[in-house]
């Protein structure tokens, strides 16, 4: 009903779209994603694809999350999603730059960024860089003493 009353809305095709995700309807979720973005580009819409591609053309979502990036410099989910992509692709290198891009940005949701960080070290099998990593979001944001972590059995 919203979106008949405001079909210029990109927020509620946006959320429209989430909803069609959740229930297994991928066509019609990136229908509305699309939708979205042609009416307003916003790093939210941007990197939606990523999550409901069917054999994503990756060319394609790297050039949607590097312009997300030039949208907002500092939106955390942007450089966390981006890096899980590039960690999958089996792109270290390029995942931890990401990564750590978004750290030094200061970006919003920073705590998701460290968390992504973190996991990409226990991948590879790097519990202490891990647990550096952890211990540095944890300095920044809160959520206990940094000696607690060494409780942590990984």
């Amino acid at each position: 009903m919203g979106m008949k009353m405001y079909p210029k809305d990109h927020a509620l095709l946006q959320a429209a779209g989430n909803i069609e995700e959740r229930r297994g309807n991928v066509t019609a979720a990136r229908d509305l994603y699309s939708a979205s973005r042609h009416i307003e580009l916003s790093a939210p819409a941007l990197i939606a694809p990523e999550d409901v591609a069917e054999g994503p053309n990756i060319a394609m979502v790297r050039k949607l999350f590097n312009e997300a990036l030039l949208i907002g410099p500092k939106h955390g989910p942007v450089y966390n999603a981006f890096g899980n992509l590039e960690r999958r692709q089996g792109n270290v290198d390029v995942a931890k730059q990401l990564y750590e891009d978004g750290i030094n940005a200061n970006c919003t949701d920073a705590p998701s960024v460290f968390h992504g960080l973190a996991k990409l070290h226990l991948s590879l099998g790097e519990v202490e860089e891990a647990r550096s990593v952890l211990q540095r979001g944890l300095a920044l944001f809160g959520g206990g003493s940094a000696n607690n972590s060494n409780n942590y059995n990984g």
